[in-house]
Order: C-alpha cells, then sequence, then structure tokens
C-alpha cells in the first residue's frame, strides 16, 4: 500500500512560510548590514609644530598666581574695587606666566586633536584665564600711567584669541572668540589715551594679525571629519549608547525618540547627507553674510538636524566678532589720521566699508547690523532684555535691528 501523501493546503502554507521568513530575515540582516556599511575613514595625520604653543600655554597656566594679599585677577564681582599697589604686586607676581604666555605667541599653535567624541579640552578653560590675566595687566599697567605697556597686553590677549582655534574644533573657535574680546575690551579702555607711535603699532599688529585670522570655514572641516567619524562609531553601537555619546539624555520621551531615530538612521546614508550638508554649509559661510539673517542649509538627517542650531548660531558670533575686531582697527585709524581706511569693511553690510558719521565733536563708527540695513548710527536695541545691560555692550542677536555701534553695541 503507497504511504505517498498529498500535502494538505495549511500544510503547505506552514513550509512556505518556513522558508519565505528565514529568507526574509536573512535578507532584511544583509540590507542593514549594507545600509550601515560605511566606507573607512581616512583622518589627516597633522604634524604637530615643535615647539607648539599649545604646550607653552599650558606652562603659563601653571605659573599663573591668581591671588596675592586678598587682590584677585578675576573677581567674580566686576565692579569690585581693588586697590592700585595690591594689584600691581599681584601682576609683579605674575612676570614669569606673562613672559611664557609672550614666548607661547611667537610660537606656531596646533589643536591637538583625536576626533574622538569623548576627548576633553580642559585648556580651553585654562586659555580664557590667560586671556584674562593679560587684560587685568593691561588695565593696571594703564591705571599706572604706562598706556603703551597696556596696549600691548590688550594686544597680546587678542593675538591668543587668534591663535586658539587653529586645529581645533568649533568649540575652539568659540573660546577664541571669547578670548579676542577680552583683549578688544582691554583695548578700547586705553586707546584715547595712546600716542601716535604706539597708535600706529598697535594697528600695525592687528592688521597683521587679522591676515592670519583662522577661518570658520576652516574649523567646519574639522568639525566636519569629527561627525564622520562619530556616524561610523554610531554604527556599531545601539541608541542608548549613541545618544550617551552626543551628550544627550534619555530620561524624556522625546529623547529616546530620536536615541531611536539615531539608531535607525541609516549610517550610509547618514555619511552621505552629512558630506553633502557640509560641502554646502562651508560654502556658505565663505561667501558674505546675508541680511537678515543665516541662510545655512535645511539639515537632510536627524544627524545634521541636531547639529544644525548650534552652526547657525557660531555662523553670527563669528560674523559679529569679525566685525567687531574691524570696528576696533578702524577707530585705531580714524584717532591716528582722522579717516577710516576702505579696507576696514562691515562683514554685516556685504564686506562695504565701516560708516562713520559726526555727531558734534564726536564720531560715531558702526556697522549696518545683523539686520543688513544701514539706520544712519541709531544703535540696535537687544530683543533679549538680559542683553541690553550696558556694563558689557547691548550685544545684539541675529534677529535684532538697529546698527551696531562702536562703544555700545560692542563687549
Amino acid at each position: 500500500m503507497s504511504t505517498d501523501k498529498r500535502f494538505s493546503r495549511s500544510e503547505r502554507a506552514l513550509v512556505a512560510v518556513g522558508i519565505l521568513v528565514p529568507s526574509l530575515v536573512l535578507a532584511g540582516v544583509a540590507i542593514n548590514a549594507r545600509l550601515n556599511d560605511v566606507p573607512p575613514l581616512v583622518l589627516p595625520q597633522h604634524t604637530l609644530p615643535v615647539p607648539n604653543a599649545h604646550d607653552t600655554l599650558r606652562v603659563a597656566k601653571v605659573q599663573v598666581v591668581p591671588l596675592k594679599d586678598g587682590i584677585e585677577l578675576s573677581p567674580k564681582d566686576i565692579k569690585k574695587v581693588q586697590p592700585l599697589a595690591g594689584r600691581k604686586a599681584l601682576l609683579a607676581a605674575n612676570t614669569e606666566a606673562i613672559a611664557k604666555i609672550q614666548q607661547a605667541l611667537s610660537q606656531e599653535y596646533r589643536q591637538p586633536i583625536t576626533y574622538e567624541t569623548s576627548q576633553l579640552f580642559p585648556e580651553y578653560a585654562e586659555h580664557r584665564e590667560l586671556a584674562r590675566l593679560l587684560a587685568f595687566a593691561a588695565k593696571t599697567h594703564a591705571d599706572s600711567g604706562n598706556y603703551s605697556e597696556a596696549a600691548r597686553c590688550a594686544t597680546d590677549a587678542m593675538a591668543l584669541g587668534m591663535k586658539i582655534p587653529r586645529g581645533g574644533a568649533l568649540i575652539g573657535a568659540l573660546v577664541g572668540m571669547a578670548c579676542e574680546a577680552i583683549g578688544r575690551n582691554a583695548l578700547l579702555g586705553v586707546v584715547g589715551n595712546l600716542d601716535a607711535t604706539t597708535l600706529e603699532a598697535t594697528l600695525e599688529r592687528l592688521d597683521t594679525l587679522e591676515k592670519e585670522r583662522w577661518l570658520l570655514a576652516e574649523t567646519l572641516e574639522v568639525e566636519h571629519l569629527w561627525s564622520q567619524k562619530a556616524i561610523r562609531d554610531m554604527a556599531k553601537q545601539g541608541p542608548l549608547e549613541t545618544a550617551k555619546m552626543l551628550g544627550m539624555g534619555t530620561e524624556s520621551g522625546s529623547e529616546r525618540w530620536l536615541a531611536l531615530r539615531l539608531m535607525f538612521t541609516p549610517k550610509r546614508l547618514a555619511a552621505e547627507n552629512n558630506d553633502r550638508h557640509y560641502a554646502k554649509l562651508i560654502a556658505v559661510v565663505k561667501q558674505p553674510y546675508r541680511k537678515g539673517g543665516v541662510s545655512l542649509p535645511a539639515p537632510t538627517d536627524v544627524i545634521n538636524e541636531i547639529l544644525s542650531p548650534v552652526f547657525d548660531q557660531a555662523y553670527f558670533v563669528d560674523t559679529k566678532n569679525r566685525t567687531e575686531a574691524n570696528l576696533l582697527r578702524a577707530r585705531l585709524s580714524l584717532l591716528r589720521t582722522g579717516k577710516v581706511a576702505p579696507r576696514f569693511t562691515d562683514p554685516f553690510g556685504q564686506d562695504k566699508p565701516l560708516r562713520v558719521k559726526t555727531d558734534g565733536e564726536h564720531f560715531i563708527l558702526y556697522s549696518v547690523g545683523p539686520d543688513g540695513d544701514d539706520d544712519n548710527g541709531r544703535a540696535g536695541v537687544p530683543s533679549q532684555s538680559f542683553m541690553a545691560k550696558l556694563e558689557r555692550g547691548r550685544t545684539l542677536s541675529a534677529q535684532d535691528e538697529g546698527d551696531l555701534v562702536m562703544g555700545v553695541n560692542t563687549y
């Protein structure tokens, strides 16, 4: 008797499912592996200079004496009055540290970088302290009547700020701008007391520094490599590890959802989108600042979506920093020659010359500001009330209207 039997319809369906499901799973695994198979990244191997100003500045920080007989380099209360005699004694105690800073300024600077998201930069906080030391020195020299030495120390702080971004990512650029602002503020306090020789020498030095400025586009090239390395690291991790790597929390529903989006974003596609996004971003920041605010490319995936607001603000802050630097040089030129040369351009005003007008016996030197409109020297009023304190300058934001006036809207 034959034992052959026909499979029932349900049995045939089970067999088909048994074959189809594993096949789909294997296909899904293969597709997922393909989508997350990001080509290897070749990171540039920069040779660090020897000596490196980066290392010399770290030595200078160790030599700093922050406090002596109750006198502080950086009192928390900026209105605190510290006796000149005490400040001079504290300045003398920091002679070695200041000499070491000046030694560093004669050296090439390059930021050591690993492109790891876990890399920390304690030196940036140290650099800001060194800028504050130089500003303290400038104020103390000025109050002692030594205005040429005050100008040199203030300009040293600006030079320090221009060195710090070299070879680093965005955080280095922002710290450099902060140090520049500290130096500018110190120099503005003494420009009216400088003789012609010191004015000319200071302007010449600032002109030289401006030619050597590390541009935002160069910083973004470093950020691009950093983000490409991060994408490859994310391809090896789960959502929680990815969120932690990016400094995100996972307590709220929105943070968990963002972490899941990061996990399920195909990393090959993310890398390709990231390349295209940075190419557009770098092209935009190389162009003159656009009237009415920044026009950076819209993010194309969740990774660029996270980073985009940071770059929007950095683009504005960089433009504002360069504008204030040009306003200061124009002020020195105005004091020296009675006019502002066309080479002092307005980054907010399509790189056209900065504006100057007379108000009785006084000059008003200004930029058209972030809105791009010439308001005939009418100083802008910050829309954010906490930014409107006169003691730190009526600092404008990207959306504010009015002109950026020297001595009013400058830090």
